[in-house]
């Protein structure tokens, strides 16, 4: 996921339009999908049904806010520095878990290296010089991500979708809002 955010950084940098590039992500990992569960004929690919969509409206709109929070983050800061913020993710997850999803506290070992890496992290970024702009998507991504990881893991935990449907049903599902990002902030007449 480093090589992405690397590859995210470049393409932003030439064309400048994060909601293109992801829903053209998006729609690439459908179409793959699509094309091999068809070819491999496993129908894995089930029809989402009304009670997975409303399920799948806060999934995928939690997917898109963080992966467009993400790609602004990326127009202002370097990669290092998103690596580093989502490095700290651990120790917020594992109480997040634990609170929502039930799920046992670390060991005492464990959250001490947890603790460890952010307080690391954390003097690494102190160091590096963000505008509000910079820190305020960020800061977005980060709790976005902390939010769509709890809510999908108990998603999964109640959807009777195989994980090539969720995959497949996020990604497509996203184009939609990604597309509509694009149009309403000019993305589209840049390309020209």
């Amino acid at each position: 996921s480093s090589m992405l955010l690397i590859v995210n950084k470049i393409a932003l940098q030439i064309l400048n339009t994060p909601a293109l590039l992801l829903a053209a992500q998006c729609a690439f990992a459908a179409i793959v999908l699509y094309i091999t569960d068809k070819l491999k004929g496993s129908g894995q690919l089930q029809r989402l049904q009304s009670a997975e969509l409303d399920r799948f409206f806060v999934v995928v709109a939690a997917f898109v806010c963080t992966l467009f929070a993400n790609m602004k983050a990326l127009q202002y800061v370097n990669v290092d520095s998103i690596i580093c913020v989502r490095m700290t993710a651990p120790i917020s997850l594992s109480i997040l878990d634990y609170v929502y999803l039930g799920r046992d506290l670390p060991s005492m070992r464990s959250v001490l290296a947890l603790v460890g890496v952010t307080i690391s992290l954390s003097s690494f970024l102190t160091f590096q010089s963000h505008g509000f702009a910079a820190l305020a998507w960020i800061s977005f991504w980060y709790f976005g991500m902390l939010f769509e990881s709890v809510y999908v893991k108990h998603v999964v935990t109640v959807s009777g979708l195989s994980t090539v449907g969720q995959s497949f049903y996020q990604n497509i599902l996203s184009d939609i809002p990604f597309l509509s990002i694009a149009l309403a902030t000019g993305e589209t007449k840049q390309l020209k």
